[in-house]
């Protein structure tokens, strides 16, 4: 069974490329989230891969890395669910699908 989460997608991460830096950690975030390097998605992968951990306080950290350092200048966003998949609080309605 899949399921939907309503209501939690937003921004989490904004910077600049410095056509060295390759990976950005997002702490307090969610597994997973979109990539989007000056606009356009990238693809996990092809483009980036993802590392999870916990932080010292036991919150999560995801290390978002590229398979080549963004350039100078270039715009860096990242979009995902803050928080831990099961904080029901935090997540809203899980709805499962058809």
């Amino acid at each position: 069974m899949s399921t939907i989460q309503e209501g939690t997608f937003r921004s989490l991460f904004s910077d600049t490329g410095d056509g060295v830096t390759t990976t950005y950690s997002i702490n307090g975030a969610a597994a997973g989230g979109a990539l989007y390097l000056n606009g356009l998605l990238q693809e996990e992968y092809s483009d980036y891969t993802t590392s999870n951990s916990v932080d010292g306080k036991g919150n999560p950290v995801v290390d978002f890395t590229f398979n080549v350092a963004p350039d100078n200048g270039s715009k860096i966003s990242i979009y995902g669910q803050p928080g831990w998949v099961s904080d029901s609080a935090e997540f809203g309605n899980l709805t499962p699908l058809a």
